[in-house]
């Protein structure tokens, strides 16, 4: 039996326990400067060592003497009076587990305090719940397996909510709604955003090519209307007059070419402006437009006046736009003109430009339409307009052709009917550049 205070051999030694050893939390390297420290720190210095050790590593460390007791007065650790037991026979160290907790004991000596034992314990966790997790590892597996599945659903999420978006704007794009459209930034983002924009782009190009597709029909559909009414009214004169049907079938003719060439030019390039290599007279063009409106007006009881000091007026033209331009402000005039009045047509020019003023004695517009009246199927009376016919997209017509060939239409009511003095109309203005020097002769002109 040993006496107190003596050493037994080899006691002075420490070895590393078994497989049990890990639970401690530290690594050996750890643990073997924890052991060296507890054998060379000075007695008055231990006590401060030990709490350093302990607040670093997480760890209990206690010492207790031979008499059982902890030889700083410390609290010993739960689970103490087994590995004191323990280490009480001829065992050198020992592994105790007590509940959740893994104590480590060891046999040492120290010169102040004679034969000690060491015993080191994992501080448990301050939380319950880590507690019990720390008991059951395929608890902690589990909830590990949850929330990186939880991160990946929302990684994935992010990551295809754009593809959600383009797959159901493409959804509205082909049920119609020409408008379907991704928020997407204008710059940056990854290859969705870049989708996304693309997207973007090609839905607007659509609209606009659909856009232009519904236009010209609307297009055609009233350019149609000035060479079908006047094969209406040279029908009717057929009728009521057959000793002149030649002449009318003549102009039946005439109006059959006009619709083809008038069809094929919509149909080839109704928007764009051409080459502008076609040369042409305004003073003919005019002259003959005004005679085919005048022709159509006569049986209303109108009549078309076409006057100008100018022998001739050049000017570039694409195709017939010009043409059509004129006819849509002139037949408009001859549509909202008083029964048994007259439209004027003039022509002027200036060092800049050519001026085409088109006058009715029509009832005008209110000065808030005045430039309303050039957008497409606007129109200022209802009413009016559905006793009179139209869709309001001659002036939207001839404003595109005149502005193509640089040139400016504007509306204004007439100075008497501004003044209030009973007589109404609307002059309509139509100015083209001055490309070609033109002799300024006076010349009497009229339909």
């Amino acid at each position: 039996m040993e006496r107190p205070g003596v050493a037994r051999p080899g006691a002075d030694r420490f070895t590393l326990p078994g497989p049990g050893f890990r639970d401690l939390g530290p690594g050996s390297h750890e643990i073997y400067r924890i052991f060296y420290g507890l054998q060379t720190v000075a007695a008055d210095e231990l006590l401060q060592w030990i709490r350093e050790r302990e607040n670093q590593d997480g760890l209990d460390i206690r010492l207790v003497d031979a008499e059982g007791k902890e030889i700083f007065g410390r609290k010993l650790i739960q689970g103490s009076g087994e590995v004191i037991s323990r280490l009480s026979g001829f065992r050198r160290r020992t592994l105790h587990r007590d509940k959740d907790r893994m104590l480590f004991g060891q046999e040492f000596y120290r010169p102040e305090w004679g034969q000690l034992k060491l015993i080191i314990a994992p501080r448990p966790p301050a939380s319950p719940l880590i507690a019990f997790l720390t008991r059951h590892l395929w608890l902690r597996l589990l909830i590990a397996v949850l929330i990186s599945g939880a991160i990946s659903y929302l990684v994935s999420r992010y990551l295809t909510r754009p593809l959600k978006h383009l797959q159901r704007a493409s959804k509205d794009l082909a049920s119609g709604n020409l408008a379907a459209r991704i928020d997407v930034p204008e710059r940056g983002g990854d290859e969705t955003d870049a989708l996304a924009r693309d997207f973007n782009s090609m839905a607007a190009q659509l609209q606009d090519k659909i856009t232009a597709q519904k236009r010209l029909l609307s297009d055609v559909s009233h350019e149609l209307r000035s060479p079908l009414a006047r094969m209406r009214v040279a029908l009717a004169l057929v009728e009521k007059d057959p000793q002149r049907s030649a002449e009318q079938l003549a102009r039946i003719e005439r109006e059959t070419a006009l619709l083809d060439e008038l069809i094929g030019q919509l149909l080839s390039a109704p928007d764009a402006p051409g080459s502008m290599e076609d040369i042409l007279d305004l003073v003919s063009l005019l002259r003959e437009v005004c005679e085919d409106a005048d022709f159509e007006a006569r049986p209303a009881n109108k009549s078309v006046r076409f006057q100008t000091r100018l022998e001739e007026a050049l000017q570039r033209s694409h195709g017939e736009q010009l043409r059509r331009a004129f006819e849509n402000v002139i037949r408009n005039a001859v549509r909202h003109t008083a029964g048994g009045s007259a439209v004027t047509v003039e022509l002027l020019q200036s060092a800049e430009y050519f001026e085409v003023v088109v006058e009715d004695c029509g009832p005008g517009a209110p000065e808030q339409a005045l430039e309303k009246i050039f957008e497409p199927f606007y129109r200022v009376d209802e009413a009016r307009q559905r006793e009179t016919g139209g869709f309001g997209l001659g002036l939207s017509i001839a404003r595109r052709a005149v502005e193509q060939h640089g040139g400016t239409i504007r509306a204004e009511n007439r100075a008497e009917n501004r003044q209030g003095s009973g007589t109404h109309g609307l002059r309509v203005s139509i100015r083209l550049p001055v490309e070609f020097e033109a002799p300024a002769q006076a010349v009497a002109g009229g339909a």
